[in-house]
């Protein structure tokens, strides 16, 4: 007797002159089933190799392709199991699999592996570890794990926490290992320095995670896809500037905005604070919605936007290029060392980019909106748009972060912190949470 399992392994059969078949299933199917089976002579079958996988080139081979299902996983050396599934592309060519364009090449491990193992495996191929950067691509992706992958192990998904060199804002953020930063993940994990990510889709569409040191030998699944080349399209930065530079919100520390007091003479303190309350577990949004720093200084999607909206993003961020419904990045991430579009457009001609009506940041290519400067935290590297924020503006100029724009000269023994400021060029430390510094101060005549 001949037992024939699920294993994709053909049952050979000698000196047989009849042949019974008995099927038996736990399941008890209620419509049937279909049984397909071939004879050929033993020298004509495929031979299975060291490292598993078997060599299909043979005369037969269509006749033997009934028993290699479509699983995502080249099980012949050339791939051939794999050319006529449904998610196969022509362009991705036999052993790839095609999510939105991006083709990819899941590899199964016969012994348990690390992310870093993974992610170098992928590069020794002229590959990334697969990561999805846009909607479109993510949601190809989970379709191909949905519809197509019925292990229930997780697989390792190409992102990690951010490197402690990056600003203090993306602590909180996600990059990929080709460093740009990821928004798109549904799930937020709070990662270790040295925790990364896996992830499935179960059988009812829900995405689940889960963690293991980068190091740790834990993933027998992991992806591979052909790195896709940066675009040139420069984002489109706004241009209508409607805020008033000459009222910039007070600086006052953290703990005291969203408290139900108002420390600051309009309120301003308290205007934004039902958009940090709809999220305060840190619950990531699908896009398009608008990211910003949150009540704890960390980037991340803040509230929802509707594609009805002209423009989409407001006038404080920006739209990557080429990609629809994806977030609105605040103006500052512009042109600031670090990949925010998934193009990598945020980092592109920096040394021509010039923002008419923002705050340029001291030593830098970053600018902000009005409604950024002195608002508790530090977007420019240097920190300058906090500093002064508490300091009286005379009344002849407009202040804004280092920058004064002078009408007529004004008493200076009036405004001692300031005066104190331009003598010394030092830091004037009156409050516990900022350093003031004056750098420039222009009188027109």
């Amino acid at each position: 007797m001949y037992t024939l399992r699920d294993t994709g392994v053909p049952v050979s059969l000698y000196n047989v002159s009849k042949l019974y078949i008995h099927f038996q299933s736990l399941t008890f199917p209620r419509t049937g089933f279909r049984l397909d089976f071939s004879f050929h002579a033993l020298s004509a079958l495929p031979q299975q190799l060291s490292d598993g996988r078997w060599n299909c080139s043979v005369p037969h081979w269509p006749d033997f392709r009934l028993h290699f299902p479509c699983n995502l996983v080249s099980d012949c050396v050339g791939g051939e199991d794999e050319v006529d599934c449904p998610y196969t592309s022509h362009v991705c060519g036999p052993g790839f699999q095609s999510a939105n364009g991006t083709c990819l090449q899941f590899v199964k491990t016969e012994d348990s592996v690390s992310w870093e193992t993974a992610a170098e495996t992928c590069k020794s191929r002229g590959m990334l570890l697969m990561t999805a950067n846009t909607p479109s691509e993510w949601e190809a992706f989970r379709d191909l794990l949905l519809r197509y992958f019925r292990d229930p192990h997780y697989v390792v998904y190409g992102l990690k926490p951010s490197s402690s060199s990056l600003p203090y804002m993306y602590k909180h953020v996600l990059v990929g290992v080709d460093e740009r930063v990821n928004y798109l993940l549904p799930v937020i994990r709070m990662l270790g320095r040295n925790q990364c990510i896996g992830v499935r889709v179960d059988s009812n569409g829900q995405l689940t995670t889960s963690t293991a040191a980068c190091s740790d030998n834990f993933w027998s699944w992991f992806v591979c896809k052909f790195a896709v080349s940066g675009d040139d399209t420069l984002p489109q930065m706004p241009v209508s500037l409607t805020a008033n530079w000459a009222s910039p919100l007070p600086c006052i520390p953290n703990e005291f905005r969203c408290d139900d007091f108002w420390h600051c003479p309009d309120g301003s303190d308290e205007r934004t604070c039902e958009i940090i309350a709809m999220h305060p577990n840190k619950i990531s949004l699908p896009p398009p919605a608008i990211i910003d720093i949150d009540l704890n200084g960390f980037l991340m999607p803040l509230k929802p936007l509707t594609t009805t909206q002209e423009p989409l993003c407001p006038e404080t961020h920006f739209q990557c290029p080429l990609i629809n419904d994806f977030y609105c990045l605040p103006v500052y991430v512009r042109c600031n060392g670090v990949f925010d579009c998934p193009g990598k457009q945020d980092e592109t001609a920096c040394d021509t980019y010039t923002c008419p009506g923002y705050y340029r940041c001291r030593s830098s290519h970053v600018c902000l909106h009005p409604d950024h400067v002195c608002d508790g935290w530090s977007q420019c590297p240097e920190g300058d748009d906090e500093l002064l924020c508490r300091l009286s503006c005379p009344d002849t100029c407009v202040c804004h972060g280092l920058a004064f724009t002078c009408k007529a000269r004004f008493a200076a023994s009036s405004y001692l912190e300031l005066r104190d400021g331009i003598a010394d060029h030092r830091p004037v430390q009156k409050d516990p949470w900022r350093t003031p510094v004056v750098r420039v101060l222009d009188v027109i005549q």
